[in-house]
């Protein structure tokens, strides 16, 4: 893709590969990815993709245990660490519904069924690993995902990375 630059009064190519790369001192143009239009800050040429955003999310043994042995459960199973965030809740509540009747458990006064990969993911659904956890633990942990994806403004196709962290056990005393 070339353009004729009126002020150097020089014909060069517009996407920086073709004549000089960084080597070229018109390349280091603050608004070069958008054909030097800082207007409409756009990507004409799409050479410079947006990738999905990848969200750490941080699950404590000591904070959730019974949360932590759904994600070991989980992994165990196969199922990845990376998930990737969906935000459309119709589909959460087909997957949430297709992990609970796969895993044939049933609801039991003041617990919930937590499943891994979550609902929330496109990967969750039938595969995925559930256990009856304490209903307080498996809201708490819901918040704290809800507010991962609030504060980090997550769309469709962003990612979890699930990052388990075990309790450290204490050294037995020496003798």
């Amino acid at each position: 893709m070339s353009g004729y630059n009126p002020i150097l009064e020089d014909e060069h190519y517009i996407d920086g590969e073709h004549n000089g790369g960084v080597y070229n001192s018109f390349n280091h143009n603050t608004y070069m990815y958008c054909l030097q239009n800082p207007i409409l800050y756009v990507d004409p040429n799409g050479k410079q993709e947006k990738s999905p955003q990848i969200i750490n999310v941080y699950i404590s043994e000591a904070t959730w245990s019974n949360v932590y042995k759904t994600h070991q459960m989980g992994i165990a199973k196969g199922n990845p660490t990376l998930l990737t965030y969906d935000s459309d809740r119709s589909e959460a509540r087909k997957r949430r519904r297709a992990a609970q009747t796969a895993s044939g458990l049933t609801k039991i006064p003041e617990q919930n069924l937590d499943e891994y990969p979550y609902a929330s993911t496109k990967e969750g659904g039938k595969e995925a690993a559930v256990n009856s956890v304490p209903a307080s633990e498996n809201m708490l942990h819901g918040g704290y995902l809800g507010s991962l994806v609030v504060t980090n403004k997550m769309k469709t196709g962003d990612k979890f990375n699930i990052i388990l962290i075990p309790k450290v056990k204490e050294p037995k005393p020496q003798p």
